[in-house]
């Protein structure tokens, strides 16, 4: 901890009293709070040079005000705020803190929820999970997908294109959730096609939200574009969009997130609090609201993972005529969740083994007794 109060500014918000039985009052500075009581851990990175601004409005603090006043709901543990990395010098000296500071705090095994700074914050993010030399799954929410390789200075809407031109060795898939297509390059989408990552389009998910709970049931870390958001939604966010995701959905993904087995990260981004815009104080407690409903996915998390002759979780097998083959799902009589056997699964062990199995829905399910291909199974066998 010594060497990470060099890198940290303490948040002043944390001395103000927000009553008994709120968030905050379970809320500890970094110095105070015990590793074994502490269930979450916050860190805010206003940084904001790659998205044209010289500087924030303070967000991190702005989202903390209205988190802290909120009330947990089975959510017992100690939350840590380890306060905010400043800006550095240079764009690069931020993101070399953000990668020393993740580097430590990782290794805890304590979810972060990550308060930004432009969504290009991801890229120290990712490299810092590329350290740790394990597979790991990537998810984010925006209306595109931001890898745009005719930009040769690194912004907030092609981080990507550098990290993936390093070619990174452990990211197994990188998700994407609210593509909006009229949005989109539709080469850099037929590009992630190509290496088989996967993206799903708002429009599948309107009205459908839960659909998305698979996909989330697979990541480790998860980044939520506040531009994903209509702009009647949330009107502070760096790109102003006339269509998106609404509040409601963006709360119920995060509370997805926050049950997930398997997610040690969550991120928001492309927050931009200006005090001079009404719509400011609206979206700081939406941002608020959205943590909220991490935490409480987080106070509900079950891991599961079916087992071989496990009696908690009931074994299909489809058979698709035009494959020859049979496919095989499990679900869960715990949390109804159900996943599916990947085309080349091992199965030697008595556990089996995360990547062999993909986090699917009933509706994968349905459309296999149709004879139709799941999507996620069909990707998987591509990448096997």
């Amino acid at each position: 901890m010594a060497f990470l109060s060099d890198l940290l500014t303490p948040s002043n918000v944390r001395a103000l009293d927000f009553g008994p039985g709120t968030l905050g009052s379970r809320v500890f500075q970094a110095a105070d709070a015990p590793k074994k009581e502490t269930k979450l851990l916050l860190l805010g990175v206003p940084e904001y040079r790659a998205a044209g601004l010289k500087s924030g409005c303070n967000e991190p603090d702005k989202v903390r005000e209205k988190l802290f006043r909120l009330f947990p709901q089975g959510f017992s543990g100690k939350i840590m705020d380890l306060g905010d990395i400043l800006p550095g010098n240079s764009l690069n000296d931020t993101y070399s803190a953000v990668v020393q500071v993740l580097s430590e705090i990782n290794q805890w095994n304590i979810p972060l929820v990550f308060i930004g700074g432009s969504s290009d914050l991801i890229t120290p993010i990712l490299q810092t999970q590329e350290r740790f030399e394990q597979y790991y799954t990537a998810l984010a929410v925006d209306y595109q997908i931001d890898f745009d390789p005719t930009l040769e200075e690194v912004n907030h809407k092609n981080y990507l294109y550098p990290f993936f031109v390093d070619s990174p060795k452990f990211l197994y898939q990188y998700l994407h959730v609210g593509l909006q297509s009229y949005l989109q390059n539709q080469d850099i989408l037929k590009f992630f096609s190509s290496v088989n990552y996967d993206a799903t389009r708002l429009g599948k998910l309107r009205g459908n939200i839960h659909l998305s709970e698979p996909v989330f049931r697979q990541a480790d870390l998860v980044f939520f574009d506040f531009s994903a958001l209509k702009y009647s939604e949330a009107g502070s966010s760096l790109v102003k969009n006339p269509n998106g995701f609404y509040s409601e959905e963006f709360c119920q993904m995060a509370r997805y997130a926050g049950f997930s087995d398997h997610v040690n990260t969550l991120g928001l981004f492309d927050l931009h609090l200006d005090p001079l815009s009404e719509n400011s104080t609206v979206t700081a407690a939406l941002a608020a609201e959205l943590i909220w409903c991490f935490i409480e996915g987080l106070a509900q998390r079950k891991v599961e993972l079916p087992l071989k002759n496990d009696k908690r979780y009931l074994r299909y097998s489809v058979f698709l005529e035009d494959f020859n083959r049979d496919i095989i799902f499990f679900k869960s009589l715990n949390t109804g969740r159900w996943w599916i056997e990947t085309p080349e699964s091992k199965d030697q062990n008595t556990a089996k083994s995360r990547l062999d199995l993909i986090p699917c829905g009933e509706e994968d399910y349905q459309s296999a007794l149709s004879n139709r291909i799941p999507d996620a199974w069909w990707i998987s066998l591509f990448r096997s």
